[in-house]
């Protein structure tokens, strides 16, 4: 459940590495790669929510989906997004301040300014956040209560609205897809989800671009240089 690649670098994604073509979403493509560091769509603003309401709701009433814990959407290649909002309310949860839970747990996103990446735990692809209990064997999150944005309204994103990119995180991701003991959807909540994932890219899309300095002595590129 990680991310992949939206304005050059992202929507969500993580685990499946294979995301990284155009889906006929509605009546709109929108374009996904999970090979770098979110799923995405790029100059998402005007694309991302160009399905209407009515046929994201049609679509995901005709799905289920229960989470085994099995741990999956939280491995793999792939980042995980975090604003420095959420950052501050997982400081807080955590009992720490800002700056050490940022030295501890995140690694800074330097395309867009106010956004970092949770850290994998180190010499895995799995998120430093991710246990896994040792009498259950089941995988659970230390920060379930305050998890980011991304994790909290997984499945229920853009992209896995198309039926294809359902089919292949279900084959590759998530067992938890249309799983046999899955309750039947709670509509009302899925698309609050839906929507509050809509809005998560376009707040993160519409941050600012940081520029690198250029180095000094640098020749600009183009004609003449």
């Amino acid at each position: 459940m990680y991310i992949t690649k939206l304005d050059g670098i992202g929507f969500f994604g993580r685990g499946n590495t294979r995301l990284g073509r155009h889906h006929d979403v509605g009546a709109k493509i929108v374009t996904m790669s999970r090979l770098v560091a979110a799923r995405g769509v790029k100059d998402n603003s005007d694309r991302i929510d160009a399905m209407d309401e009515a046929t994201a709701a049609s679509i995901i009433a005709s799905r289920s989906f229960t989470c085994t814990q099995c741990g999956k959407c939280c491995t793999g290649s792939g980042e995980v997004w975090l604003s420095a909002e959420e950052a501050k309310t997982m400081s807080s949860h955590l009992n720490l301040s800002m700056d050490v839970f940022l030295e501890r747990y995140t690694k800074k996103y330097a395309r867009r300014e106010g956004w970092y990446f949770v850290k994998q735990r180190g010499g895995t692809d799995d998120c430093i956040f991710l246990e896994k209990d040792q009498t259950s064997g089941l995988h659970l999150c230390r920060v379930h209560q305050v998890r980011p944005t991304m994790c909290r309204t997984y499945p229920w994103w853009p992209p896995l609205l198309n039926e294809d990119t359902w089919q292949e995180e279900k084959e590759t991701t998530c067992e938890g897809f249309d799983h046999d003991d899955a309750p039947e959807i709670d509509l009302e909540q899925a698309m609050a989800d839906y929507r509050e994932s809509v809005r998560y890219i376009q707040e993160r899309e519409g941050a600012n671009i940081v520029r690198k300095a250029k180095k000094v002595g640098q020749k600009k590129k183009g004609f003449g240089s």
